[in-house]
Protein backbone atom coordinates (compact mmCIF):
# COMPACT_ATOMS: atom_id res chain seq x y z
CA UNK A 1 0.00 0.00 0.00
CA UNK A 2 1.76 3.25 1.47
CA UNK A 3 5.21 1.19 2.64
CA UNK A 4 7.03 0.45 5.84
CA UNK A 5 5.55 2.31 8.96
CA UNK A 6 9.02 3.16 9.96
CA UNK A 7 9.73 4.86 6.34
CA UNK A 8 6.31 7.16 6.76
CA UNK A 9 6.56 7.89 10.14
CA UNK A 10 9.88 9.52 8.79
CA UNK A 11 7.87 11.42 6.31
CA UNK A 12 5.46 12.14 8.46
CA UNK A 13 7.94 13.62 10.82
CA UNK A 14 9.80 15.76 8.35
CA UNK A 15 6.56 17.03 6.54
CA UNK A 16 5.01 18.46 9.56
CA UNK A 17 8.01 20.15 10.07
CA UNK A 18 8.50 21.88 6.73
CA UNK A 19 4.85 22.57 6.89
CA UNK A 20 4.62 23.86 10.92
CA UNK A 21 1.62 26.38 11.49
CA UNK A 22 0.26 24.99 8.35
CA UNK A 23 -3.00 23.09 7.90
CA UNK A 24 -4.67 21.09 4.88
CA UNK A 25 -7.67 21.60 4.48
CA UNK A 26 -10.70 18.63 5.09
CA UNK A 27 -13.04 17.09 2.61
CA UNK A 28 -15.77 19.12 3.81
CA UNK A 29 -13.90 22.04 3.48
CA UNK A 30 -13.06 21.35 -0.30
CA UNK A 31 -16.39 20.41 -1.11
CA UNK A 32 -17.85 23.78 -0.02
CA UNK A 33 -15.75 25.70 -1.65
CA UNK A 34 -15.78 22.96 -4.98
CA UNK A 35 -19.90 22.84 -5.02
CA UNK A 36 -20.23 26.33 -3.90
CA UNK A 37 -19.73 28.76 -1.26
CA UNK A 38 -21.86 28.19 1.84
CA UNK A 39 -22.86 25.05 0.62
CA UNK A 40 -24.06 22.61 3.21
CA UNK A 41 -22.24 19.71 2.74
CA UNK A 42 -24.25 16.51 4.17
CA UNK A 43 -22.73 13.26 6.39
CA UNK A 44 -24.04 11.26 3.49
CA UNK A 45 -21.57 13.45 0.88
CA UNK A 46 -18.71 12.53 2.61
CA UNK A 47 -16.54 9.30 2.13
CA UNK A 48 -14.58 9.57 5.21
CA UNK A 49 -11.22 10.23 3.84
CA UNK A 50 -8.58 11.78 5.81
CA UNK A 51 -7.20 14.48 3.40
CA UNK A 52 -4.28 14.93 5.74
CA UNK A 53 -3.13 11.03 6.31
CA UNK A 54 -3.62 11.04 1.94
CA UNK A 55 -1.52 13.74 1.95
CA UNK A 56 1.23 11.87 3.61
CA UNK A 57 0.62 8.83 1.87
CA UNK A 58 1.18 10.74 -1.61
CA UNK A 59 4.21 12.07 -0.10
CA UNK A 60 5.68 9.06 0.67
CA UNK A 61 5.11 7.85 -2.52
CA UNK A 62 7.04 10.35 -4.46
CA UNK A 63 9.31 10.28 -2.07
CA UNK A 64 9.26 13.91 -0.78
CA UNK A 65 8.22 16.24 1.90
CA UNK A 66 6.86 19.08 0.20
CA UNK A 67 3.26 20.25 1.39
CA UNK A 68 0.79 19.61 -1.67
CA UNK A 69 -1.76 21.72 -2.63
CA UNK A 70 -5.32 19.88 -2.40
CA UNK A 71 -8.22 20.62 -4.76
CA UNK A 72 -11.70 18.87 -5.98
CA UNK A 73 -11.46 17.39 -9.16
CA UNK A 74 -14.47 15.67 -10.17
CA UNK A 75 -16.66 13.03 -9.17
CA UNK A 76 -18.69 9.78 -9.93
CA UNK A 77 -21.12 6.92 -8.78
CA UNK A 78 -18.05 5.43 -7.61
CA UNK A 79 -14.91 7.51 -6.96
CA UNK A 80 -14.63 10.56 -5.39
CA UNK A 81 -11.05 12.13 -7.64
CA UNK A 82 -9.11 15.02 -5.41
CA UNK A 83 -5.92 16.85 -7.16
CA UNK A 84 -2.62 16.81 -5.63
CA UNK A 85 -0.05 19.17 -7.09
CA UNK A 86 3.09 19.40 -6.27
CA UNK A 87 4.46 23.03 -7.49
CA UNK A 88 8.12 23.29 -6.54
CA UNK A 89 8.83 20.09 -8.14
CA UNK A 90 5.92 20.38 -10.48
CA UNK A 91 4.36 17.22 -10.02
CA UNK A 92 0.36 15.98 -10.11
CA UNK A 93 -0.94 12.89 -8.63
CA UNK A 94 -4.51 11.68 -8.21
CA UNK A 95 -6.13 10.36 -5.76
CA UNK A 96 -9.36 8.04 -6.44
CA UNK A 97 -11.24 7.46 -2.81
CA UNK A 98 -14.20 5.15 -2.89
CA UNK A 99 -17.33 6.45 -2.52
CA UNK A 100 -19.87 5.51 0.31
CA UNK A 101 -21.74 2.18 -1.25
CA UNK A 102 -19.28 2.32 -3.83
CA UNK A 103 -18.34 -1.13 -5.74
CA UNK A 104 -16.62 -4.03 -3.43
CA UNK A 105 -13.04 -3.06 -1.81
CA UNK A 106 -11.69 -5.71 -3.77
CA UNK A 107 -12.31 -3.73 -7.01
CA UNK A 108 -9.64 -1.54 -5.68
CA UNK A 109 -6.95 -3.93 -5.91
CA UNK A 110 -8.69 -5.33 -9.24
CA UNK A 111 -8.47 -2.14 -10.88
CA UNK A 112 -4.81 -1.18 -10.15
CA UNK A 113 -3.81 -5.43 -11.50
CA UNK A 114 -5.60 -4.41 -14.47
CA UNK A 115 -4.00 -0.65 -15.36
CA UNK A 116 -0.60 -2.43 -14.57
CA UNK A 117 -1.47 -5.03 -17.03
CA UNK A 118 -2.38 -3.02 -19.54
CA UNK A 119 -0.27 -0.51 -19.20
CA UNK A 120 2.67 -3.09 -18.56
CA UNK A 121 1.96 -5.77 -20.78
CA UNK A 122 -0.37 -4.74 -23.38
CA UNK A 123 0.77 -1.63 -24.07
CA UNK A 124 -2.39 -0.07 -23.19
CA UNK A 125 -2.20 3.73 -22.24
CA UNK A 126 -3.05 3.52 -18.63
CA UNK A 127 -2.32 5.80 -15.35
CA UNK A 128 0.41 4.94 -13.69
CA UNK A 129 -0.35 3.50 -10.41
CA UNK A 130 1.91 5.01 -7.54
CA UNK A 131 0.28 3.46 -4.40
CA UNK A 132 -3.15 2.15 -3.59
CA UNK A 133 -4.75 0.36 -0.93
CA UNK A 134 -8.04 -2.03 -0.45
CA UNK A 135 -8.95 -2.24 3.26
CA UNK A 136 -11.38 -0.58 4.87
CA UNK A 137 -9.98 0.23 7.63
CA UNK A 138 -6.53 2.01 6.76
CA UNK A 139 -5.33 5.08 8.04
CA UNK A 140 -6.69 7.41 5.00
CA UNK A 141 -10.04 6.44 6.29
CA UNK A 142 -11.04 4.76 2.83
CA UNK A 143 -9.74 2.60 -0.15
CA UNK A 144 -8.08 4.76 -2.45
CA UNK A 145 -5.18 4.60 -5.46
CA UNK A 146 -2.78 7.06 -6.03
CA UNK A 147 -2.06 7.78 -9.65
CA UNK A 148 -0.58 9.56 -12.23
CA UNK A 149 -2.16 12.40 -13.24
CA UNK A 150 -3.05 12.43 -17.10
CA UNK A 151 -2.75 16.69 -18.31
CA UNK A 152 -3.62 18.94 -21.77
CA UNK A 153 -6.39 16.36 -22.57
CA UNK A 154 -10.11 16.28 -23.92
CA UNK A 155 -12.68 13.63 -23.99
CA UNK A 156 -13.68 12.17 -27.37
CA UNK A 157 -16.93 13.79 -27.16
CA UNK A 158 -15.49 17.30 -27.02
CA UNK A 159 -14.42 16.98 -30.83
CA UNK A 160 -16.91 14.61 -31.72
CA UNK A 161 -19.54 17.00 -31.59
CA UNK A 162 -18.20 19.84 -33.36
CA UNK A 163 -15.71 18.12 -35.39
CA UNK A 164 -15.19 17.83 -39.09
CA UNK A 165 -16.15 14.13 -40.52
CA UNK A 166 -12.54 13.36 -40.83
CA UNK A 167 -11.69 14.16 -37.33
CA UNK A 168 -14.40 11.55 -36.17
CA UNK A 169 -13.42 9.34 -38.57
CA UNK A 170 -10.10 9.41 -36.98
CA UNK A 171 -11.38 9.14 -33.56
CA UNK A 172 -13.12 6.32 -34.04
CA UNK A 173 -10.19 4.46 -35.68
CA UNK A 174 -8.08 5.61 -33.07
CA UNK A 175 -10.51 3.87 -30.47
CA UNK A 176 -11.41 0.96 -32.34
CA UNK A 177 -7.62 -0.25 -32.72
CA UNK A 178 -7.49 0.35 -28.57
CA UNK A 179 -10.08 -1.67 -28.77
CA UNK A 180 -8.93 -4.46 -30.18
CA UNK A 181 -5.95 -4.13 -28.27
CA UNK A 182 -7.89 -4.56 -25.08
CA UNK A 183 -10.27 -7.50 -26.86
CA UNK A 184 -6.62 -9.94 -27.54
CA UNK A 185 -6.85 -12.93 -26.13
CA UNK A 186 -5.01 -13.40 -22.55
CA UNK A 187 -2.66 -15.81 -21.71
CA UNK A 188 -3.43 -19.57 -21.15
CA UNK A 189 -2.97 -19.00 -17.21
CA UNK A 190 -5.36 -16.00 -17.11
CA UNK A 191 -8.62 -17.88 -18.68
CA UNK A 192 -11.53 -17.58 -17.02
CA UNK A 193 -14.37 -14.96 -15.85
CA UNK A 194 -13.65 -12.74 -13.28
CA UNK A 195 -11.47 -9.91 -11.88
CA UNK A 196 -8.03 -9.82 -12.60
CA UNK A 197 -5.36 -9.62 -9.88
CA UNK A 198 -1.95 -9.58 -8.61
CA UNK A 199 -0.52 -13.31 -8.27
CA UNK A 200 -0.60 -13.83 -4.41
CA UNK A 201 3.69 -14.50 -4.99
CA UNK A 202 3.84 -11.22 -6.22
CA UNK A 203 6.69 -9.07 -4.41
CA UNK A 204 7.89 -5.62 -4.56
CA UNK A 205 9.81 -5.29 -6.94
CA UNK A 206 8.30 -7.90 -9.54
CA UNK A 207 8.05 -7.50 -12.83
CA UNK A 208 4.67 -6.69 -13.75
CA UNK A 209 5.62 -6.93 -17.81
CA UNK A 210 5.29 -10.41 -16.95
CA UNK A 211 1.65 -11.96 -17.36
CA UNK A 212 2.49 -14.58 -14.56
CA UNK A 213 2.52 -11.60 -12.22
CA UNK A 214 -1.41 -11.82 -12.44
CA UNK A 215 -3.76 -14.18 -11.69
CA UNK A 216 -7.76 -14.46 -12.20
CA UNK A 217 -10.11 -14.68 -9.15
CA UNK A 218 -13.72 -15.36 -9.03
CA UNK A 219 -16.03 -12.13 -10.04
CA UNK A 220 -17.16 -9.70 -6.91
CA UNK A 221 -19.86 -7.09 -7.70
CA UNK A 222 -22.13 -5.40 -5.80
CA UNK A 223 -25.85 -6.60 -7.99
CA UNK A 224 -28.09 -3.57 -8.10
CA UNK A 225 -31.90 -3.79 -7.36
CA UNK A 226 -33.83 -1.56 -9.65
CA UNK A 227 -34.56 2.11 -9.24
CA UNK A 228 -32.61 1.72 -5.62
CA UNK A 229 -29.46 2.16 -4.09
CA UNK A 230 -29.22 -0.44 -1.61
CA UNK A 231 -26.89 -3.05 -4.01
CA UNK A 232 -26.69 -6.34 -3.17
CA UNK A 233 -22.89 -7.48 -2.38
CA UNK A 234 -22.19 -11.18 -4.40
CA UNK A 235 -19.49 -12.84 -4.57
CA UNK A 236 -19.05 -15.77 -7.21
CA UNK A 237 -16.89 -19.04 -6.15
CA UNK A 238 -15.90 -19.72 -10.01
CA UNK A 239 -14.06 -18.62 -12.91
CA UNK A 240 -15.86 -21.02 -15.33
CA UNK A 241 -18.93 -19.29 -17.25
CA UNK A 242 -21.84 -21.89 -16.71
CA UNK A 243 -20.53 -21.88 -13.05
CA UNK A 244 -20.88 -18.34 -12.67
CA UNK A 245 -24.07 -18.12 -14.51
CA UNK A 246 -25.61 -20.82 -11.88
CA UNK A 247 -24.61 -18.64 -9.29
CA UNK A 248 -25.87 -15.66 -10.17
CA UNK A 249 -29.45 -16.91 -11.31
CA UNK A 250 -29.94 -18.67 -7.80
CA UNK A 251 -28.94 -15.04 -6.01
CA UNK A 252 -31.07 -13.19 -8.35
CA UNK A 253 -34.10 -15.90 -7.98
CA UNK A 254 -33.99 -15.44 -4.13
CA UNK A 255 -33.55 -11.51 -4.27
CA UNK A 256 -37.09 -12.13 -5.76
CA UNK A 257 -38.54 -15.21 -3.84
CA UNK A 258 -37.41 -14.84 -0.28
CA UNK A 259 -38.57 -17.19 1.67
CA UNK A 260 -40.89 -18.50 -1.08
CA UNK A 261 -44.23 -17.40 0.31
CA UNK A 262 -44.28 -13.83 -1.96
CA UNK A 263 -43.05 -12.26 -4.57
CA UNK A 264 -40.86 -9.10 -3.61
CA UNK A 265 -42.07 -6.75 -6.16
CA UNK A 266 -39.20 -4.25 -5.43
CA UNK A 267 -36.95 -6.45 -6.72
CA UNK A 268 -38.07 -6.43 -9.89
CA UNK A 269 -38.69 -2.98 -10.19
CA UNK A 270 -42.56 -3.09 -9.91
CA UNK A 271 -44.54 -1.16 -7.88
CA UNK A 272 -46.37 -3.37 -5.20
CA UNK A 273 -49.62 -1.31 -5.06
CA UNK A 274 -50.01 -1.40 -8.78
CA UNK A 275 -49.85 -5.00 -9.00
CA UNK A 276 -52.59 -5.72 -6.62
CA UNK A 277 -54.94 -5.43 -9.35
CA UNK A 278 -54.78 -5.83 -13.31
CA UNK A 279 -52.63 -8.43 -15.22
CA UNK A 280 -49.57 -7.81 -12.84
CA UNK A 281 -51.29 -9.43 -10.18
CA UNK A 282 -50.68 -12.70 -11.43
CA UNK A 283 -47.02 -12.12 -10.95
CA UNK A 284 -46.73 -15.03 -7.95
CA UNK A 285 -44.33 -17.22 -6.80
CA UNK A 286 -45.64 -19.82 -9.26
CA UNK A 287 -45.37 -18.01 -12.04
CA UNK A 288 -42.49 -16.45 -11.87
CA UNK A 289 -40.76 -19.49 -10.78
CA UNK A 290 -42.16 -21.19 -13.89
CA UNK A 291 -40.50 -18.04 -16.03
CA UNK A 292 -37.26 -18.30 -13.71
CA UNK A 293 -36.91 -21.97 -15.01
CA UNK A 294 -37.53 -21.70 -18.45
CA UNK A 295 -34.96 -18.59 -18.50
CA UNK A 296 -32.40 -21.45 -16.83
CA UNK A 297 -32.91 -23.93 -19.50
CA UNK A 298 -32.85 -21.52 -21.90
CA UNK A 299 -29.58 -20.14 -20.69
CA UNK A 300 -28.52 -24.03 -20.43
CA UNK A 301 -29.18 -24.56 -24.17
CA UNK A 302 -27.08 -21.48 -25.20
CA UNK A 303 -24.19 -22.21 -22.92
CA UNK A 304 -24.09 -25.83 -24.28
CA UNK A 305 -24.05 -24.80 -27.99
CA UNK A 306 -21.78 -21.40 -26.71
CA UNK A 307 -18.83 -24.87 -25.86
CA UNK A 308 -19.02 -26.09 -29.35
CA UNK A 309 -18.65 -22.67 -31.06
CA UNK A 310 -15.02 -21.67 -32.54
CA UNK A 311 -12.71 -21.04 -29.87
CA UNK A 312 -12.10 -17.44 -30.66
CA UNK A 313 -15.79 -16.60 -29.52
CA UNK A 314 -15.10 -17.75 -25.70
CA UNK A 315 -11.05 -16.68 -25.55
CA UNK A 316 -10.97 -14.56 -22.62
CA UNK A 317 -10.46 -10.79 -23.15
CA UNK A 318 -10.48 -7.58 -21.05
CA UNK A 319 -14.04 -6.22 -21.35
CA UNK A 320 -14.98 -3.10 -20.25
CA UNK A 321 -18.10 -2.20 -18.80
CA UNK A 322 -18.62 1.09 -18.78
CA UNK A 323 -17.38 2.02 -22.44
CA UNK A 324 -18.15 5.53 -22.95
CA UNK A 325 -16.52 8.43 -24.01
CA UNK A 326 -15.81 9.92 -20.58
CA UNK A 327 -13.17 7.08 -19.92
CA UNK A 328 -11.19 8.31 -22.78
CA UNK A 329 -8.55 10.91 -22.50
CA UNK A 330 -6.95 12.22 -26.20
CA UNK A 331 -4.44 14.56 -26.92
CA UNK A 332 -6.34 17.35 -28.31
CA UNK A 333 -3.87 18.27 -31.37
CA UNK A 334 -2.76 14.72 -32.70
CA UNK A 335 -6.08 13.16 -31.27
CA UNK A 336 -4.13 10.00 -29.59
CA UNK A 337 -5.45 8.50 -26.79
CA UNK A 338 -3.00 9.40 -23.88
CA UNK A 339 -4.90 7.40 -21.51
CA UNK A 340 -7.66 4.95 -20.21
CA UNK A 341 -9.48 6.21 -17.12
CA UNK A 342 -11.59 4.36 -15.01
CA UNK A 343 -11.10 0.96 -14.88
CA UNK A 344 -13.32 -0.49 -12.05
CA UNK A 345 -15.61 -1.97 -14.74
CA UNK A 346 -13.08 -4.06 -16.90
CA UNK A 347 -13.76 -7.68 -16.44
CA UNK A 348 -12.27 -10.90 -17.65
CA UNK A 349 -14.88 -11.93 -19.64
CA UNK A 350 -15.40 -14.22 -22.92
CA UNK A 351 -14.95 -12.09 -26.30
CA UNK A 352 -18.41 -12.97 -27.17
CA UNK A 353 -19.52 -10.88 -24.87
CA UNK A 354 -17.16 -7.54 -25.91
CA UNK A 355 -19.07 -6.67 -29.32
CA UNK A 356 -20.37 -3.52 -28.26
CA UNK A 357 -20.16 0.32 -29.45
CA UNK A 358 -19.39 3.28 -27.36
CA UNK A 359 -22.13 4.11 -25.59
CA UNK A 360 -22.03 7.93 -26.73
CA UNK A 361 -22.32 5.99 -30.75
CA UNK A 362 -25.40 4.25 -29.59
CA UNK A 363 -27.29 6.71 -27.06
CA UNK A 364 -29.26 8.76 -29.44
CA UNK A 365 -32.62 10.58 -29.64
CA UNK A 366 -35.45 9.73 -32.62
CA UNK A 367 -38.45 11.99 -32.83
CA UNK A 368 -38.22 12.97 -28.62
CA UNK A 369 -37.70 9.21 -27.67
CA UNK A 370 -35.52 8.37 -24.63
CA UNK A 371 -32.35 7.08 -25.55
CA UNK A 372 -32.71 4.32 -22.91
CA UNK A 373 -36.38 2.87 -24.36
CA UNK A 374 -35.63 0.38 -26.07
CA UNK A 375 -39.28 -1.63 -26.00
CA UNK A 376 -40.19 1.45 -28.68
CA UNK A 377 -38.01 -0.67 -31.29
CA UNK A 378 -38.20 -4.15 -32.84
CA UNK A 379 -34.44 -4.64 -31.46
CA UNK A 380 -33.54 -4.45 -28.49
CA UNK A 381 -29.86 -4.57 -28.47
CA UNK A 382 -28.38 -1.62 -26.51
CA UNK A 383 -24.62 -1.83 -27.78
CA UNK A 384 -25.02 -1.44 -31.29
CA UNK A 385 -25.90 1.91 -33.25
CA UNK A 386 -29.16 3.20 -34.17
CA UNK A 387 -28.84 2.23 -37.65
CA UNK A 388 -28.58 -1.31 -36.94
CA UNK A 389 -32.30 -1.53 -35.27
CA UNK A 390 -35.67 -2.05 -36.55
CA UNK A 391 -38.37 0.63 -36.89
CA UNK A 392 -39.70 2.51 -34.04
CA UNK A 393 -42.51 -0.08 -32.83
CA UNK A 394 -44.33 3.28 -30.72
CA UNK A 395 -47.46 4.61 -31.74
CA UNK A 396 -45.99 7.68 -33.19
CA UNK A 397 -47.82 10.71 -34.78
CA UNK A 398 -47.76 12.74 -38.16
CA UNK A 399 -44.03 14.13 -37.28
CA UNK A 400 -42.56 10.67 -36.30
CA UNK A 401 -43.09 12.05 -32.81
CA UNK A 402 -43.91 9.15 -29.82
CA UNK A 403 -47.21 10.17 -28.57
CA UNK A 404 -47.66 7.63 -25.36
CA UNK A 405 -51.75 7.04 -27.11
CA UNK A 406 -53.18 4.99 -29.16
CA UNK A 407 -55.16 5.78 -32.63
CA UNK A 408 -58.56 6.60 -30.70
CA UNK A 409 -56.57 8.68 -28.00
CA UNK A 410 -56.17 6.07 -25.00
CA UNK A 411 -53.05 5.75 -23.16
CA UNK A 412 -50.56 2.87 -24.52
CA UNK A 413 -48.78 2.57 -20.96
CA UNK A 414 -45.53 1.25 -22.46
CA UNK A 415 -44.25 1.49 -19.33
CA UNK A 416 -46.19 -0.65 -17.94
CA UNK A 417 -46.21 -3.02 -20.61
CA UNK A 418 -42.32 -2.95 -20.47
CA UNK A 419 -42.54 -3.98 -16.46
Amino acid sequence: AVGAHGTLCYVLSSMADATAGSTLPTEEQILKTAYSQGALITEDQLTGVNLTALAYATCQALSTDEQPKISYETEGGHNRLFLFTFEQSGKKVLARVAQKNAHHPCRIGSAVATMSFARHVRGIPAPLVYAWNASLDNSIGVPYILQEYVEDVVEPWELFRKGSEEQRAFILDELAQWHAAFLAPLPSTLRGVGDLAFAPEIQHGSDLSDPRSYTVLPLRIKLSRPWEMAPHPFAASSTILRELWDQLWGVRYNMVVGDGSSVCYGELGLDEESTSSGNDSECNVASFTAAAFHARNYMDTALTRFSTAPVEFSSSCLLRDDYAFRNVLLDPTTLRVKAFVDWDDVFIMPFVLATNFQQDITSFTVGGLDPGSEYFREGAFGVLPPDEYGEIVGPLDEHGNYTGVDQHGNPTYVDDRDE
